[in-house]
């Protein structure tokens, strides 16, 4: 698995990987539209990196297929990355790439941009998603009940966090 700066090429993975409108609320809250298109989706890579210092990052098998998406951002201030927009090809989910990709990701935030911490946002009913986060040392830091709604759903949005030598006993 590689680590690698996403390419505006890529962009074609990406959109193929949310097949349906509450997979697509998942991922990004509603906040890009559905289905995703290329502009709208560069404007956001474009504001995330203008207003957070934000990346976003693909994940590679060995030969270089892309199977997995996240932005990263950090607050130099308080030494704190964060992650968002995770999201790995729906055709892989359920194989333990996502746990791979989270590890790996936490690998780079602690060695290469030195934070001492990692934090991000999950709705609680995505529940793959908080077990993979659980799984490499995230843990729910606060809960925020009826944080967002999704037709007639009402979902709580979980802020996670893991330090700096905790996800090492997740893996």
């Amino acid at each position: 698995m590689r680590l690698r700066p996403y390419r505006k090429a890529d962009f074609t993975y990406i959109e193929k990987w949310i097949k349906d409108e509450r997979t697509h609320a998942l991922w990004c809250a509603n906040m890009l539209s559905f289905p995703l298109s290329l502009e709208e989706f560069h404007a956001k890579l474009e504001r995330e990196e203008k207003d957070w210092g934000g990346c976003g990052y693909i994940f590679t098998d060995d030969i270089g297929k892309p199977f997995g998406f996240v932005i990263y951002s950090i607050n130099e201030v308080e030494n704190v990355g964060f992650v968002t927009f995770a999201i790995v090809d729906s055709e892989e989910r359920g194989k333990g790439y996502g746990t791979q990709m989270m590890k790996l990701l936490l690998q780079y935030a602690y060695s290469i941009t030195n934070v001492s911490s990692v934090k991000l946002n999950v709705f609680d009913c995505n529940e793959r998603a908080k077990k993979c986060y659980e799984k490499v040392g995230f843990e729910t830091v606060s809960v925020i009940p009826d944080a967002f709604v999704y037709e007639d759903e009402k979902w709580e949005r979980c802020f996670m966090m893991a330090r700096r030598g905790q996800h090492e006993a997740g893996q």
